[in-house]
């Protein structure tokens, strides 16, 4: 890095001896900040690496068979069913790695351990690229009956929207002002709506990840009340990344998932997913690192690999929802909204 110069510095004023002021840095790297990882409390851990040989694996899944019930009476014989089941099958194909060469003289000449905190880094980095490109991957895979303009499997009266044609939220009906949309907190109550009109219903694990802009709304709602939640801490003063439970679903901000960007014609569209952990499964299988030398160059050379996949094993416990952030109205009427209302 080129010397700064000093009155860059202290551009009010020159140091009478600038000969005299050597250089100096700090014993430690710029922190970079990240995100909590997500992955553990979205995904589960139902198959382990010793069910897989390498890259590549097949895991077949056999499906649990269905029995059909019939009514009787006395003296009505039994009819018997030959039972039939199919199979899903997990695939381990996906792989990621990094490199880093670390230069001899950079080791000997900083005033600190620079080896460590590099592959520590290039380690937090892999896990977040993982974590992308499973929240990325997921939101295409949900049951068909968890998303949309019809949601629901039994009532189908639940408009979760559509990533052309969003859901707008409001943080409460004054702001919505009577135009199309939902209300942050009844929008999210149908997302334990949805998932309980499956047969098994809401599992353990329920969850609603969800973009901090969106839960930013959920915070300025009619929810930061604790006395209407019944808790003695209100959802406003909560950390962001947990801002409590809504229909037995734990709410979880982050920004890991895909937002898709306003443009001139267009606002913002947040997908929001939701399920328990019952409906994805991650497996990580094999994690490769070394630390090697070469006979050509001075320095030494990290590398890791990591091979893994992850299979939505119960689609039927996953869904998701495209929303876009109101306006709040002036007054009643004034303004208006994308998307249309969200049922309950």
């Amino acid at each position: 890095m080129p010397n700064v110069p000093v009155s860059q510095i202290w551009p009010n004023g020159q140091l009478n001896h600038p000969g005299t002021q050597p250089g100096n840095s700090v014993g430690h790297f710029r922190r970079r900040f990240r995100e909590r990882s997500i992955l553990g409390r979205i995904t589960n851990r139902n198959y382990d690496a010793s069910q897989f040989k390498g890259k590549g694996s097949v895991l077949t899944i056999p499906d649990t068979p269905v029995v059909t019930t019939r009514k009787t009476r006395m003296g009505q014989p039994v009819e018997y069913e030959e039972i039939k089941t199919g199979a899903h099958f997990m695939v381990i194909d996906r792989e990621r790695y990094w490199g880093v060469k670390i230069e001899d003289e950079d080791k000997i000449f900083a005033n600190f351990d620079i080896e460590s905190p590099t592959v520590q880094e290039a380690d937090l980095q892999l896990a977040e690229d993982v974590e992308d490109e499973l929240v990325s991957d997921v939101p295409g895979k949900c049951h068909e009956a968890n998303q949309g303009a019809g949601a629901g499997i039994k009532s189908g009266i639940y408009n979760l929207g559509t990533a052309l044609s969003p859901v707008t939220l409001y943080k409460s009906e004054a702001a919505r002002g009577g135009r199309a949309g939902a209300i942050a907190t009844d929008h999210f109550a149908d997302f334990g709506n949805v998932i309980g009109e499956m047969p098994g219903g809401i599992g353990p694990g329920a969850f609603i990840l969800c973009p901090r802009a969106v839960a930013g709304l959920l915070q300025k709602s009619e929810m930061n009340r604790a006395d209407w939640m019944g808790t003695a801490q209100s959802l406003l003063r909560r950390p962001v990344e947990f801002l409590g439970d809504i229909g037995d679903m734990t709410v979880i901000a982050s920004n890991r998932l895909p937002i898709f960007p306003a443009t001139q014609s267009s606002p913002a569209v947040f997908p929001i997913l939701f399920g328990d952990k019952r409906a994805i499964s991650f497996a990580e299988i094999f994690r490769f690192r070394d630390k090697m030398t070469d006979i050509r160059e001075w320095g030494s050379f990290h590398r890791c690999k990591m091979i893994y996949d992850w299979y939505v094993d119960r689609p039927e416990f996953l869904g998701v929802s495209y929303v876009t952030i109101g306006t709040p109205a002036v007054t009643a009427g004034e303004g208006s909204g994308s998307g249309s209302g969200s049922g309950s």
